[in-house]
């Protein structure tokens, strides 16, 4: 996480008079901790690190977490399972990454992680240069990202290989957990009439 992140966290806790605490009450969960949130559709996303609970309840009885990104989540605690090694996790998910992309290195490799395809490095920057999307990096690495919504594909597909890409769609073959295994399932090329 970066700096700035933290600053704007707690610029905005205090802004909002929000009661913040480290830890839940009956609950294994503390600031610090790396987790991946589980939602009410079971799509998963992150790993992301918790920075604070607000335990009161919000509208829909739900606590709430604090991620990387300084927002909120409203989450019931078994929405929120713990990543052991949040680093491990991340850099299984990342070696998996280069292994499929090692075997498609002329394709730009859109790579499922819950609810979005992601692309990475160069091919991250491709994506965001075609589509007009947002270039961002992984708080964890700093690793160059473009994602997009997963239901988004049939758009940006299209566009991307119209200017010439070829895509290697690589999505996750199992039920999400922190560590999903991926395969391509299609491969676009121009040649392909879309």
């Amino acid at each position: 996480m970066t700096q700035t992140h933290k600053q704007d966290f707690l610029q905005w806790v205090q802004r909002n008079n929000v009661p913040v605490t480290d830890t839940l009450p009956n609950c294994d969960l503390h600031k610090g901790q790396m987790v991946m949130f589980t939602n009410d559709y079971g799509a998963t996303f992150g790993p992301h690190e918790v920075l604070g609970f607000a335990p009161e309840p919000t509208s829909s009885g739900r606590c709430v977490y604090f991620d990387h990104d300084a927002y909120w989540l409203p989450a019931r605690p078994d929405q929120l399972t713990p990543v052991s090694n949040g680093a491990g996790e991340e850099a299984a998910m990342m070696k998996q990454f280069r292994e499929i992309k090692a075997k498609h290195p002329d394709a730009i490799l859109l790579f499922r992680v819950g609810d979005f395809y992601e692309a990475y490095e160069d091919d991250a920057v491709k994506c965001a240069d075609t589509l007009g999307i947002i270039l961002t990096t992984r708080s964890s690495d700093r690793t160059r990202m473009a994602a997009f919504p997963h239901h988004a594909l049939d758009t940006y597909l299209p566009r991307l290989v119209r200017a010439g890409s070829r895509v290697a769609i690589c999505d996750q073959l199992e039920a999400p957990k922190p560590t999903v295994k991926r395969g391509i399932t299609e491969l676009v090329t121009p040649n392909n009439t879309l």
